[in-house]
């Protein structure tokens, strides 16, 4: 079986890479000579997901983060898979950095970060895994194939934004990075992400990563934190109560004070999570 997805997951899709990771949007503040921090939004998002975290950290570090292909501003890049769009971000970061970076992943961020840790483990110092499991999660990929066709109508982002809990005050700003995603690579991106399927995990007894997600998420997700965060010491797993999948939405504020303690190695995490 895992044989199986493997094979899935390095298997090369029809479509061909139509750009390289100088053609991205990226996003960049703070100071270049300081330890870089790459951020991954999630899918059908943009790197603007991040613009509250970089206010609080690019006094520090150099934060770095790009729209992803067939988002945001990179919207006419068409995505193909986490293989190729993981390695053109190993081609950014070694041309921002030669030095170590901190990675942090949402979602689709998360898969990729997963990719990069997996194959790239040299390249990182601290790791935040969000929102993503290291394993296939079964029923999500139906759904979105049902959805997608609908996806830009405000029927269903409303709908989608009423069940994130995503702020009144923050609905347009949702709405309008969804819209702004191409509809086939918002629908191939996130049909990957549920796909993947961690086969390595020696970097998870190396690296010091956190592992977060809303504790009504797939069981799935929380047993592959679970599992992963119990390879190395320094790791946590950790959950937000009562809520799923961008609980980071609700709470943005606690989920900022969660990546900066981690990010800066404080050991106190916030008192609304779980730890696991």
């Amino acid at each position: 079986m895992v044989g199986n997805i493997a094979a899935q997951n390095s298997k090369k899709l029809e479509i061909k890479r139509n750009y390289s990771y100088s053609d991205f949007n990226v996003f960049e503040s703070g100071d270049s000579t300081k330890t870089m921090v790459l951020f991954l939004h999630g899918a059908g998002s943009n790197y603007e997901m991040w613009n509250n975290h970089i206010k609080a950290l690019e006094s520090d570090y150099y934060c770095v983060a790009p729209d992803l292909p067939g988002h945001g501003e990179s919207n006419p890049l068409s995505w193909t898979s986490i293989e190729e769009v993981g390695e053109e971000l190993v081609s950014l970061i070694k041309n921002k950095t030669e030095e170590k970076i901190i990675l942090i992943g949402f979602s689709l961020g998360g898969s990729l970060a997963f990719y990069l840790l997996e194959n790239h483990p040299d390249l990182f110092v601290r790791a935040i895994i969000d929102g993503t499991s290291a394993y296939p999660i079964r029923g999500n990929v139906i759904a979105l194939q049902l959805m997608s066709p609908f996806l830009k109508s405000n029927l269903i982002l409303n709908a989608m934004a009423k069940s994130l809990g995503v702020k009144k005050s923050e609905r347009s700003t949702f709405k309008r990075s969804i819209k702004m995603a191409d509809r086939k690579s918002f629908k191939r991106s996130m049909i990957q992400a549920n796909r993947f399927c961690l086969i390595n995990t020696d970097f998870a007894e190396t690296i010091p990563i956190l592992y977060a997600s809303g504790e009504k998420e797939s069981k799935t997700m929380h047993q592959s934190h679970i599992k992963l965060s119990g390879l190395n010491n320094e790791s946590k797993c950790v959950q937000y109560p009562g809520k799923g999948h961008a609980w980071m939405v609700f709470d943005e504020e606690t989920h900022i004070y969660m990546i900066t303690n981690w990010i800066k190695n404080i050991k106190d995490i916030p008192v609304k999570l779980i730890t696991i």
